[in-house]
Order: structure tokens, then C-alpha cells, then sequence
């Protein structure tokens, strides 16, 4: 489970370099072939654990990161958001 959500979170960071940067194929390449090893990844876990079980845990987890790293990068670009992160312990 943490490779699916490690290969789709780097997935999600390539795609974003990619669409900023308009014109480099190998940032679309490399988006591509991310989301398709956390695909292969999660073919595997339902193979294994069932569909419902692997899609759900994957969400849930994906979810969870990515408000982390969010929560995160908001607290250190916006000084005003970090009074809010720290409440919530997000950020020392």
C-alpha cells in the first residue's frame, strides 16, 4: 500500500511539473509510467485483498498524504496558515 501511494503521490507531483512546464516530454513519460506502476500496484492488492478493500484502503491513504504534505507546504509558503498548522500539529 505505502508503494501504490508513494508511485501515485510522485505521479501527481510529475504531472503538475508537466503542466507547468507545457513542453517536456519526459515529464509526461515519467507521469505516465508513474501511474501506471501505482496501477499495476493496486491490480495487485486487489488480487490479493479484493477490490473493495484495495480501492477504499488506497483512497483513504492517498487522501491522507496528500492533505499532510498540503497542510505542509501551506504552513511554510503562508506564514499566515501556520498558527493553523500548528493547532492541529502539522507543523514545528
Amino acid at each position: 500500500m505505502g508503494l501504490s501511494t508513494a508511485l501515485f503521490v510522485a505521479a501527481g507531483s510529475a504531472a503538475k511539473s508537466w503542466a507547468i512546464s507545457h513542453e517536456s516530454s519526459l515529464l509526461l513519460v515519467l507521469t505516465l509510467s508513474l501511474y501506471t506502476a501505482g496501477n499495476l500496484v493496486v491490480l495487485r492488492l486487489i488480487r490479493d485483498y479484493g477490490q473493495g478493500i484495495a480501492i477504499s484502503l488506497s483512497a483513504m491513504v492517498q487522501v491522507l498524504i496528500v492533505n499532510v504534505i498540503a497542510f505542509g507546504i501551506s504552513a511554510t509558503a503562508y506564514p499566515w496558515f501556520k498558527p493553523a498548522a500548528l493547532r492541529w500539529r502539522l507543523v514545528r
